[in-house]
């Protein structure tokens, strides 16, 4: 429960009449204490109706994690609340939810080294550039440069590093499987099978291009999946999930849902996009991207996967 205001006394009958008309909820988590009831007894009796359905009451300062910024046992004291209502189970069950992984360094060492005009990117026709690029086809991956890769081929070694580090960090096998949103033509996943000598590692994208000119050792692993919509799969059905300079070309809601899904069905992951730490870097991405619907800084795309209940390792690549 969010909001921008006080909860005034003659004004908290709102979050009753919320609760109210909620067929179903496992919880309420507050992302401002100042959303409570002023008076005593009236946070009482809106803790008694939440309790009352054995449900979960969860406290977070606003805008904040409330485990990374909140002590429990506090909220407890102040809101004259006992600690059953924050049983073991329960923290341990949403601290694991919420706890994201580690950032990595994978991939924008690489992305530095590639040289580009900022400049001249904006004034060839970018918007005419980004429409045609959005289709995923065949001019985005080898067509014109402006259009995208500019001609996007398999070169021996070159997805070697990556891959070494996914399977060593990871600690994949042959019997691990795995599978790449937004795989592309497949070069990635290709040589992960390769190194393993395994045949459980999948690849899916949106691009019929793509998926047609992919690697032919990969054809039959490689699937055509819009990522925004949910997996026939079953909960963690993954050994490992990784999406690399994917998601940051989906909306905002659509980011949440596949995250969620990825969270969902993967057991580790790794998910890497295109992001910021300043206006420089965020010049240099909005000048050259084409594909991205979603620019944001980083500190948005971690407080984007914390909501998510993301708890896999993220990579961004900054336009420096």
């Amino acid at each position: 429960m969010s909001s921008t205001e006080y909860s005034f006394e003659n004004s908290d009958y709102i979050l009753f009449e919320i609760l109210d008309n909620l067929k179903k909820y496992d919880g309420v988590l507050f992302y401002s204490l100042l959303q409570l009831p002023l008076l005593k007894k009236r946070r009482k009796q809106f803790f008694d109706k939440i309790l009352k359905n054995k449900k979960s009451i969860h406290f977070a300062v606003e805008n904040l994690s409330i485990f990374n910024k909140v002590d429990l046992q506090k909220v407890e004291k102040i809101f004259d609340l006992k600690q059953i209502i924050f049983s073991e189970q329960n923290k341990e069950k949403f601290q694991k939810i919420i706890k994201l992984g580690k950032e990595k360094f994978y991939v924008n060492f690489r992305h530095k080294k590639t040289k580009r005009n900022y400049i001249e990117r904006v004034m060839d026709n970018k918007v005419k550039c980004m429409k045609i690029s959005k289709k995923f086809e065949k001019d985005y991956w080898d067509g014109d440069r402006k259009y995208g890769y500019g001609g996007y081929y398999y070169i021996e070694g070159y997805y070697n590093f990556l891959a070494k580090k996914l399977i060593q960090d990871y600690k994949l096998t042959s019997k691990s499987k795995i599978l790449d949103i937004g795989c592309g033509k497949g070069f990635l996943i290709y040589e992960i099978s390769r190194l393993l000598k395994s045949k459980n590692v999948y690849g899916c994208d949106i691009s019929r291009h793509a998926i047609k000119n992919s690697k032919k050792e990969m054809k039959n692993n490689i699937f055509f999946h819009d990522a925004r919509k949910k997996f026939k799969f079953k909960d963690k059905y993954f050994d490992f999930i990784f999406s690399n300079t994917t998601l940051h070309n989906f909306k905002l809601p659509d980011i949440y849902s596949a995250v969620k899904e990825i969270e969902r069905i993967g057991k580790k992951k790794y998910i890497c996009v295109e992001s910021f730490r300043n206006e420089a870097e965020q010049f240099g991405v909005q000048c050259w991207a084409l594909t991205a619907e979603t620019l944001i800084g980083k500190q948005s795309w971690l407080w984007l996967y914390e909501i998510s209940g993301y708890t896999g390792d993220y990579e961004f690549i900054y336009f420096e």
